[in-house]
C-alpha cells in the first residue's frame, strides 16, 4: 500500500544524485511523505513520459513542473539545438498531462539589456502558441538580477505578471531564490489573486565575504521561508509547492539526509 502524503510540497529531481535511477527517486519522495515530484531534462531523458508516467500513477505521485524549456537568445548551431529540445520537452509534457513546463528565457553575454528582453519576450510569445496548440501550459520564471546575462532578462516579479496578463493561461514561477529580495514578492505570495502557479522554496545563504546569494537547504540560511509557505499556502491552496535543491552544487552533501531533513521541516512547519 502506497502511503498517503503527508506533505503539500513536491521534491524537484534535481536534487536526485546522478547514481540514482529515476524510479528509486520516486521511492524516495514518498517514503519522506511529498505529494509529487518536479521534473528534469535528465529524468526524461533517462525515463521519457510514455515509461514515466504509470510509475507516478503507481505511486500517486503528480507532477509540480517539467524543467526548463526556453533559452531563445541562442545563435547558430546551439539555437537549432535548444529549438529541438523545447519541442521535445512540450511533447514530453503534453504527454504527462496534468503538469506545467517551466520556461527559462535566457541571457546573453552580448545584447544589449534592453535588445535581450525584446526579443526573448518576442520569442516567449511564439511559443506560447506551440503551447497553447499542444495543450501544455506555461510558467515563466524571473530570475536574479545577477543573472541576467546568463539566465534571463526577466528580473521582477512585476515585469512577469505583466507578461501573464499577455499571454493567456501563463502563469509565475516564483522561486524565493531568485525572488527573495524584490519589493513585490509579499504581494505576489500572499494575493490570492497574483497569477503564481508554483512556488519553489529552499533557504538562502548569502556569503560573508562576497555578499553573493547560494541556494541552501531549509534552515540553513537567512531566509524566513516558512513564513511564504504558510502565506501562499493560505492565499492559493490548489497550488504546488516545490523543494528544489541542486545536489550538484552542494558537493560531499548527502541528499538522503536533505530529503529526510527537509520534510522534517515541512512536517513540523505543517503542524504549527
Amino acid at each position: 500500500m502506497i502511503p498517503a502524503p503527508s506533505l503539500a510540497c513536491t521534491l524537484n529531481h534535481y536534487l536526485c544524485p546522478h547514481d540514482m535511477p529515476v524510479e528509486s527517486f520516486l521511492d524516495l519522495a514518498v517514503a519522506h511523505g511529498f505529494s509529487g515530484v518536479a521534473l528534469s531534462v535528465r529524468s526524461l531523458t533517462e525515463c521519457p513520459a510514455h515509461r514515466l508516467a504509470p510509475l507516478l500513477r503507481a505511486r500517486g505521485l503528480s507532477v509540480s513542473s517539467v524543467n526548463s524549456a526556453g533559452y531563445f537568445l541562442f545563435d547558430g548551431h546551439e539555437a537549432v539545438g535548444q529549438h529541438a529540445r523545447n519541442d521535445w520537452l512540450l511533447a514530453q509534457t503534453a504527454e504527462l498531462g496534468d503538469t506545467a513546463l517551466n520556461v527559462i528565457v535566457g541571457g546573453s553575454p552580448t545584447m544589449g539589456l534592453h535588445e535581450a528582453r525584446a526579443r526573448s519576450i518576442e520569442q516567449l510569445h511564439a511559443f506560447a502558441e506551440k503551447a497553447r496548440a499542444a495543450g501544455v501550459r506555461l510558467l515563466i520564471e524571473p530570475f536574479h538580477p545577477l543573472l541576467n546575462r546568463s539566465k534571463s532578462p526577466l528580473n521582477t516579479i512585476k515585469e512577469c505578471v505583466e507578461l501573464c496578463a499577455r499571454i493567456p493561461g501563463m502563469l509565475i514561477n516564483l522561486d524565493l531564490f531568485h525572488s527573495w529580495w524584490d519589493p513585490e514578492i509579499d504581494w505576489a505570495v500572499s494575493a490570492g489573486t497574483a497569477p503564481i502557479g508554483l512556488l519553489q522554496i529552499c533557504d538562502v545563504h548569502c556569503a560573508a565575504d562576497s555578499g553573493l546569494p547560494t541556494r541552501v537547504p531549509l534552515g540553513e540560511g537567512i531566509l524566513d521561508w516558512q513564513r511564504y509557505v504558510r502565506m501562499f499556502r493560505d492565499s492559493q491552496p490548489e497550488r504546488p509547492i516545490e523543494l528544489e535543491l541542486f545536489i550538484d552544487r552542494m558537493p560531499g552533501r548527502d541528499a538522503h539526509a536533505i530529503v529526510r531533513e527537509s520534510a522534517a521541516r515541512l512536517v513540523s512547519l505543517a503542524r504549527a
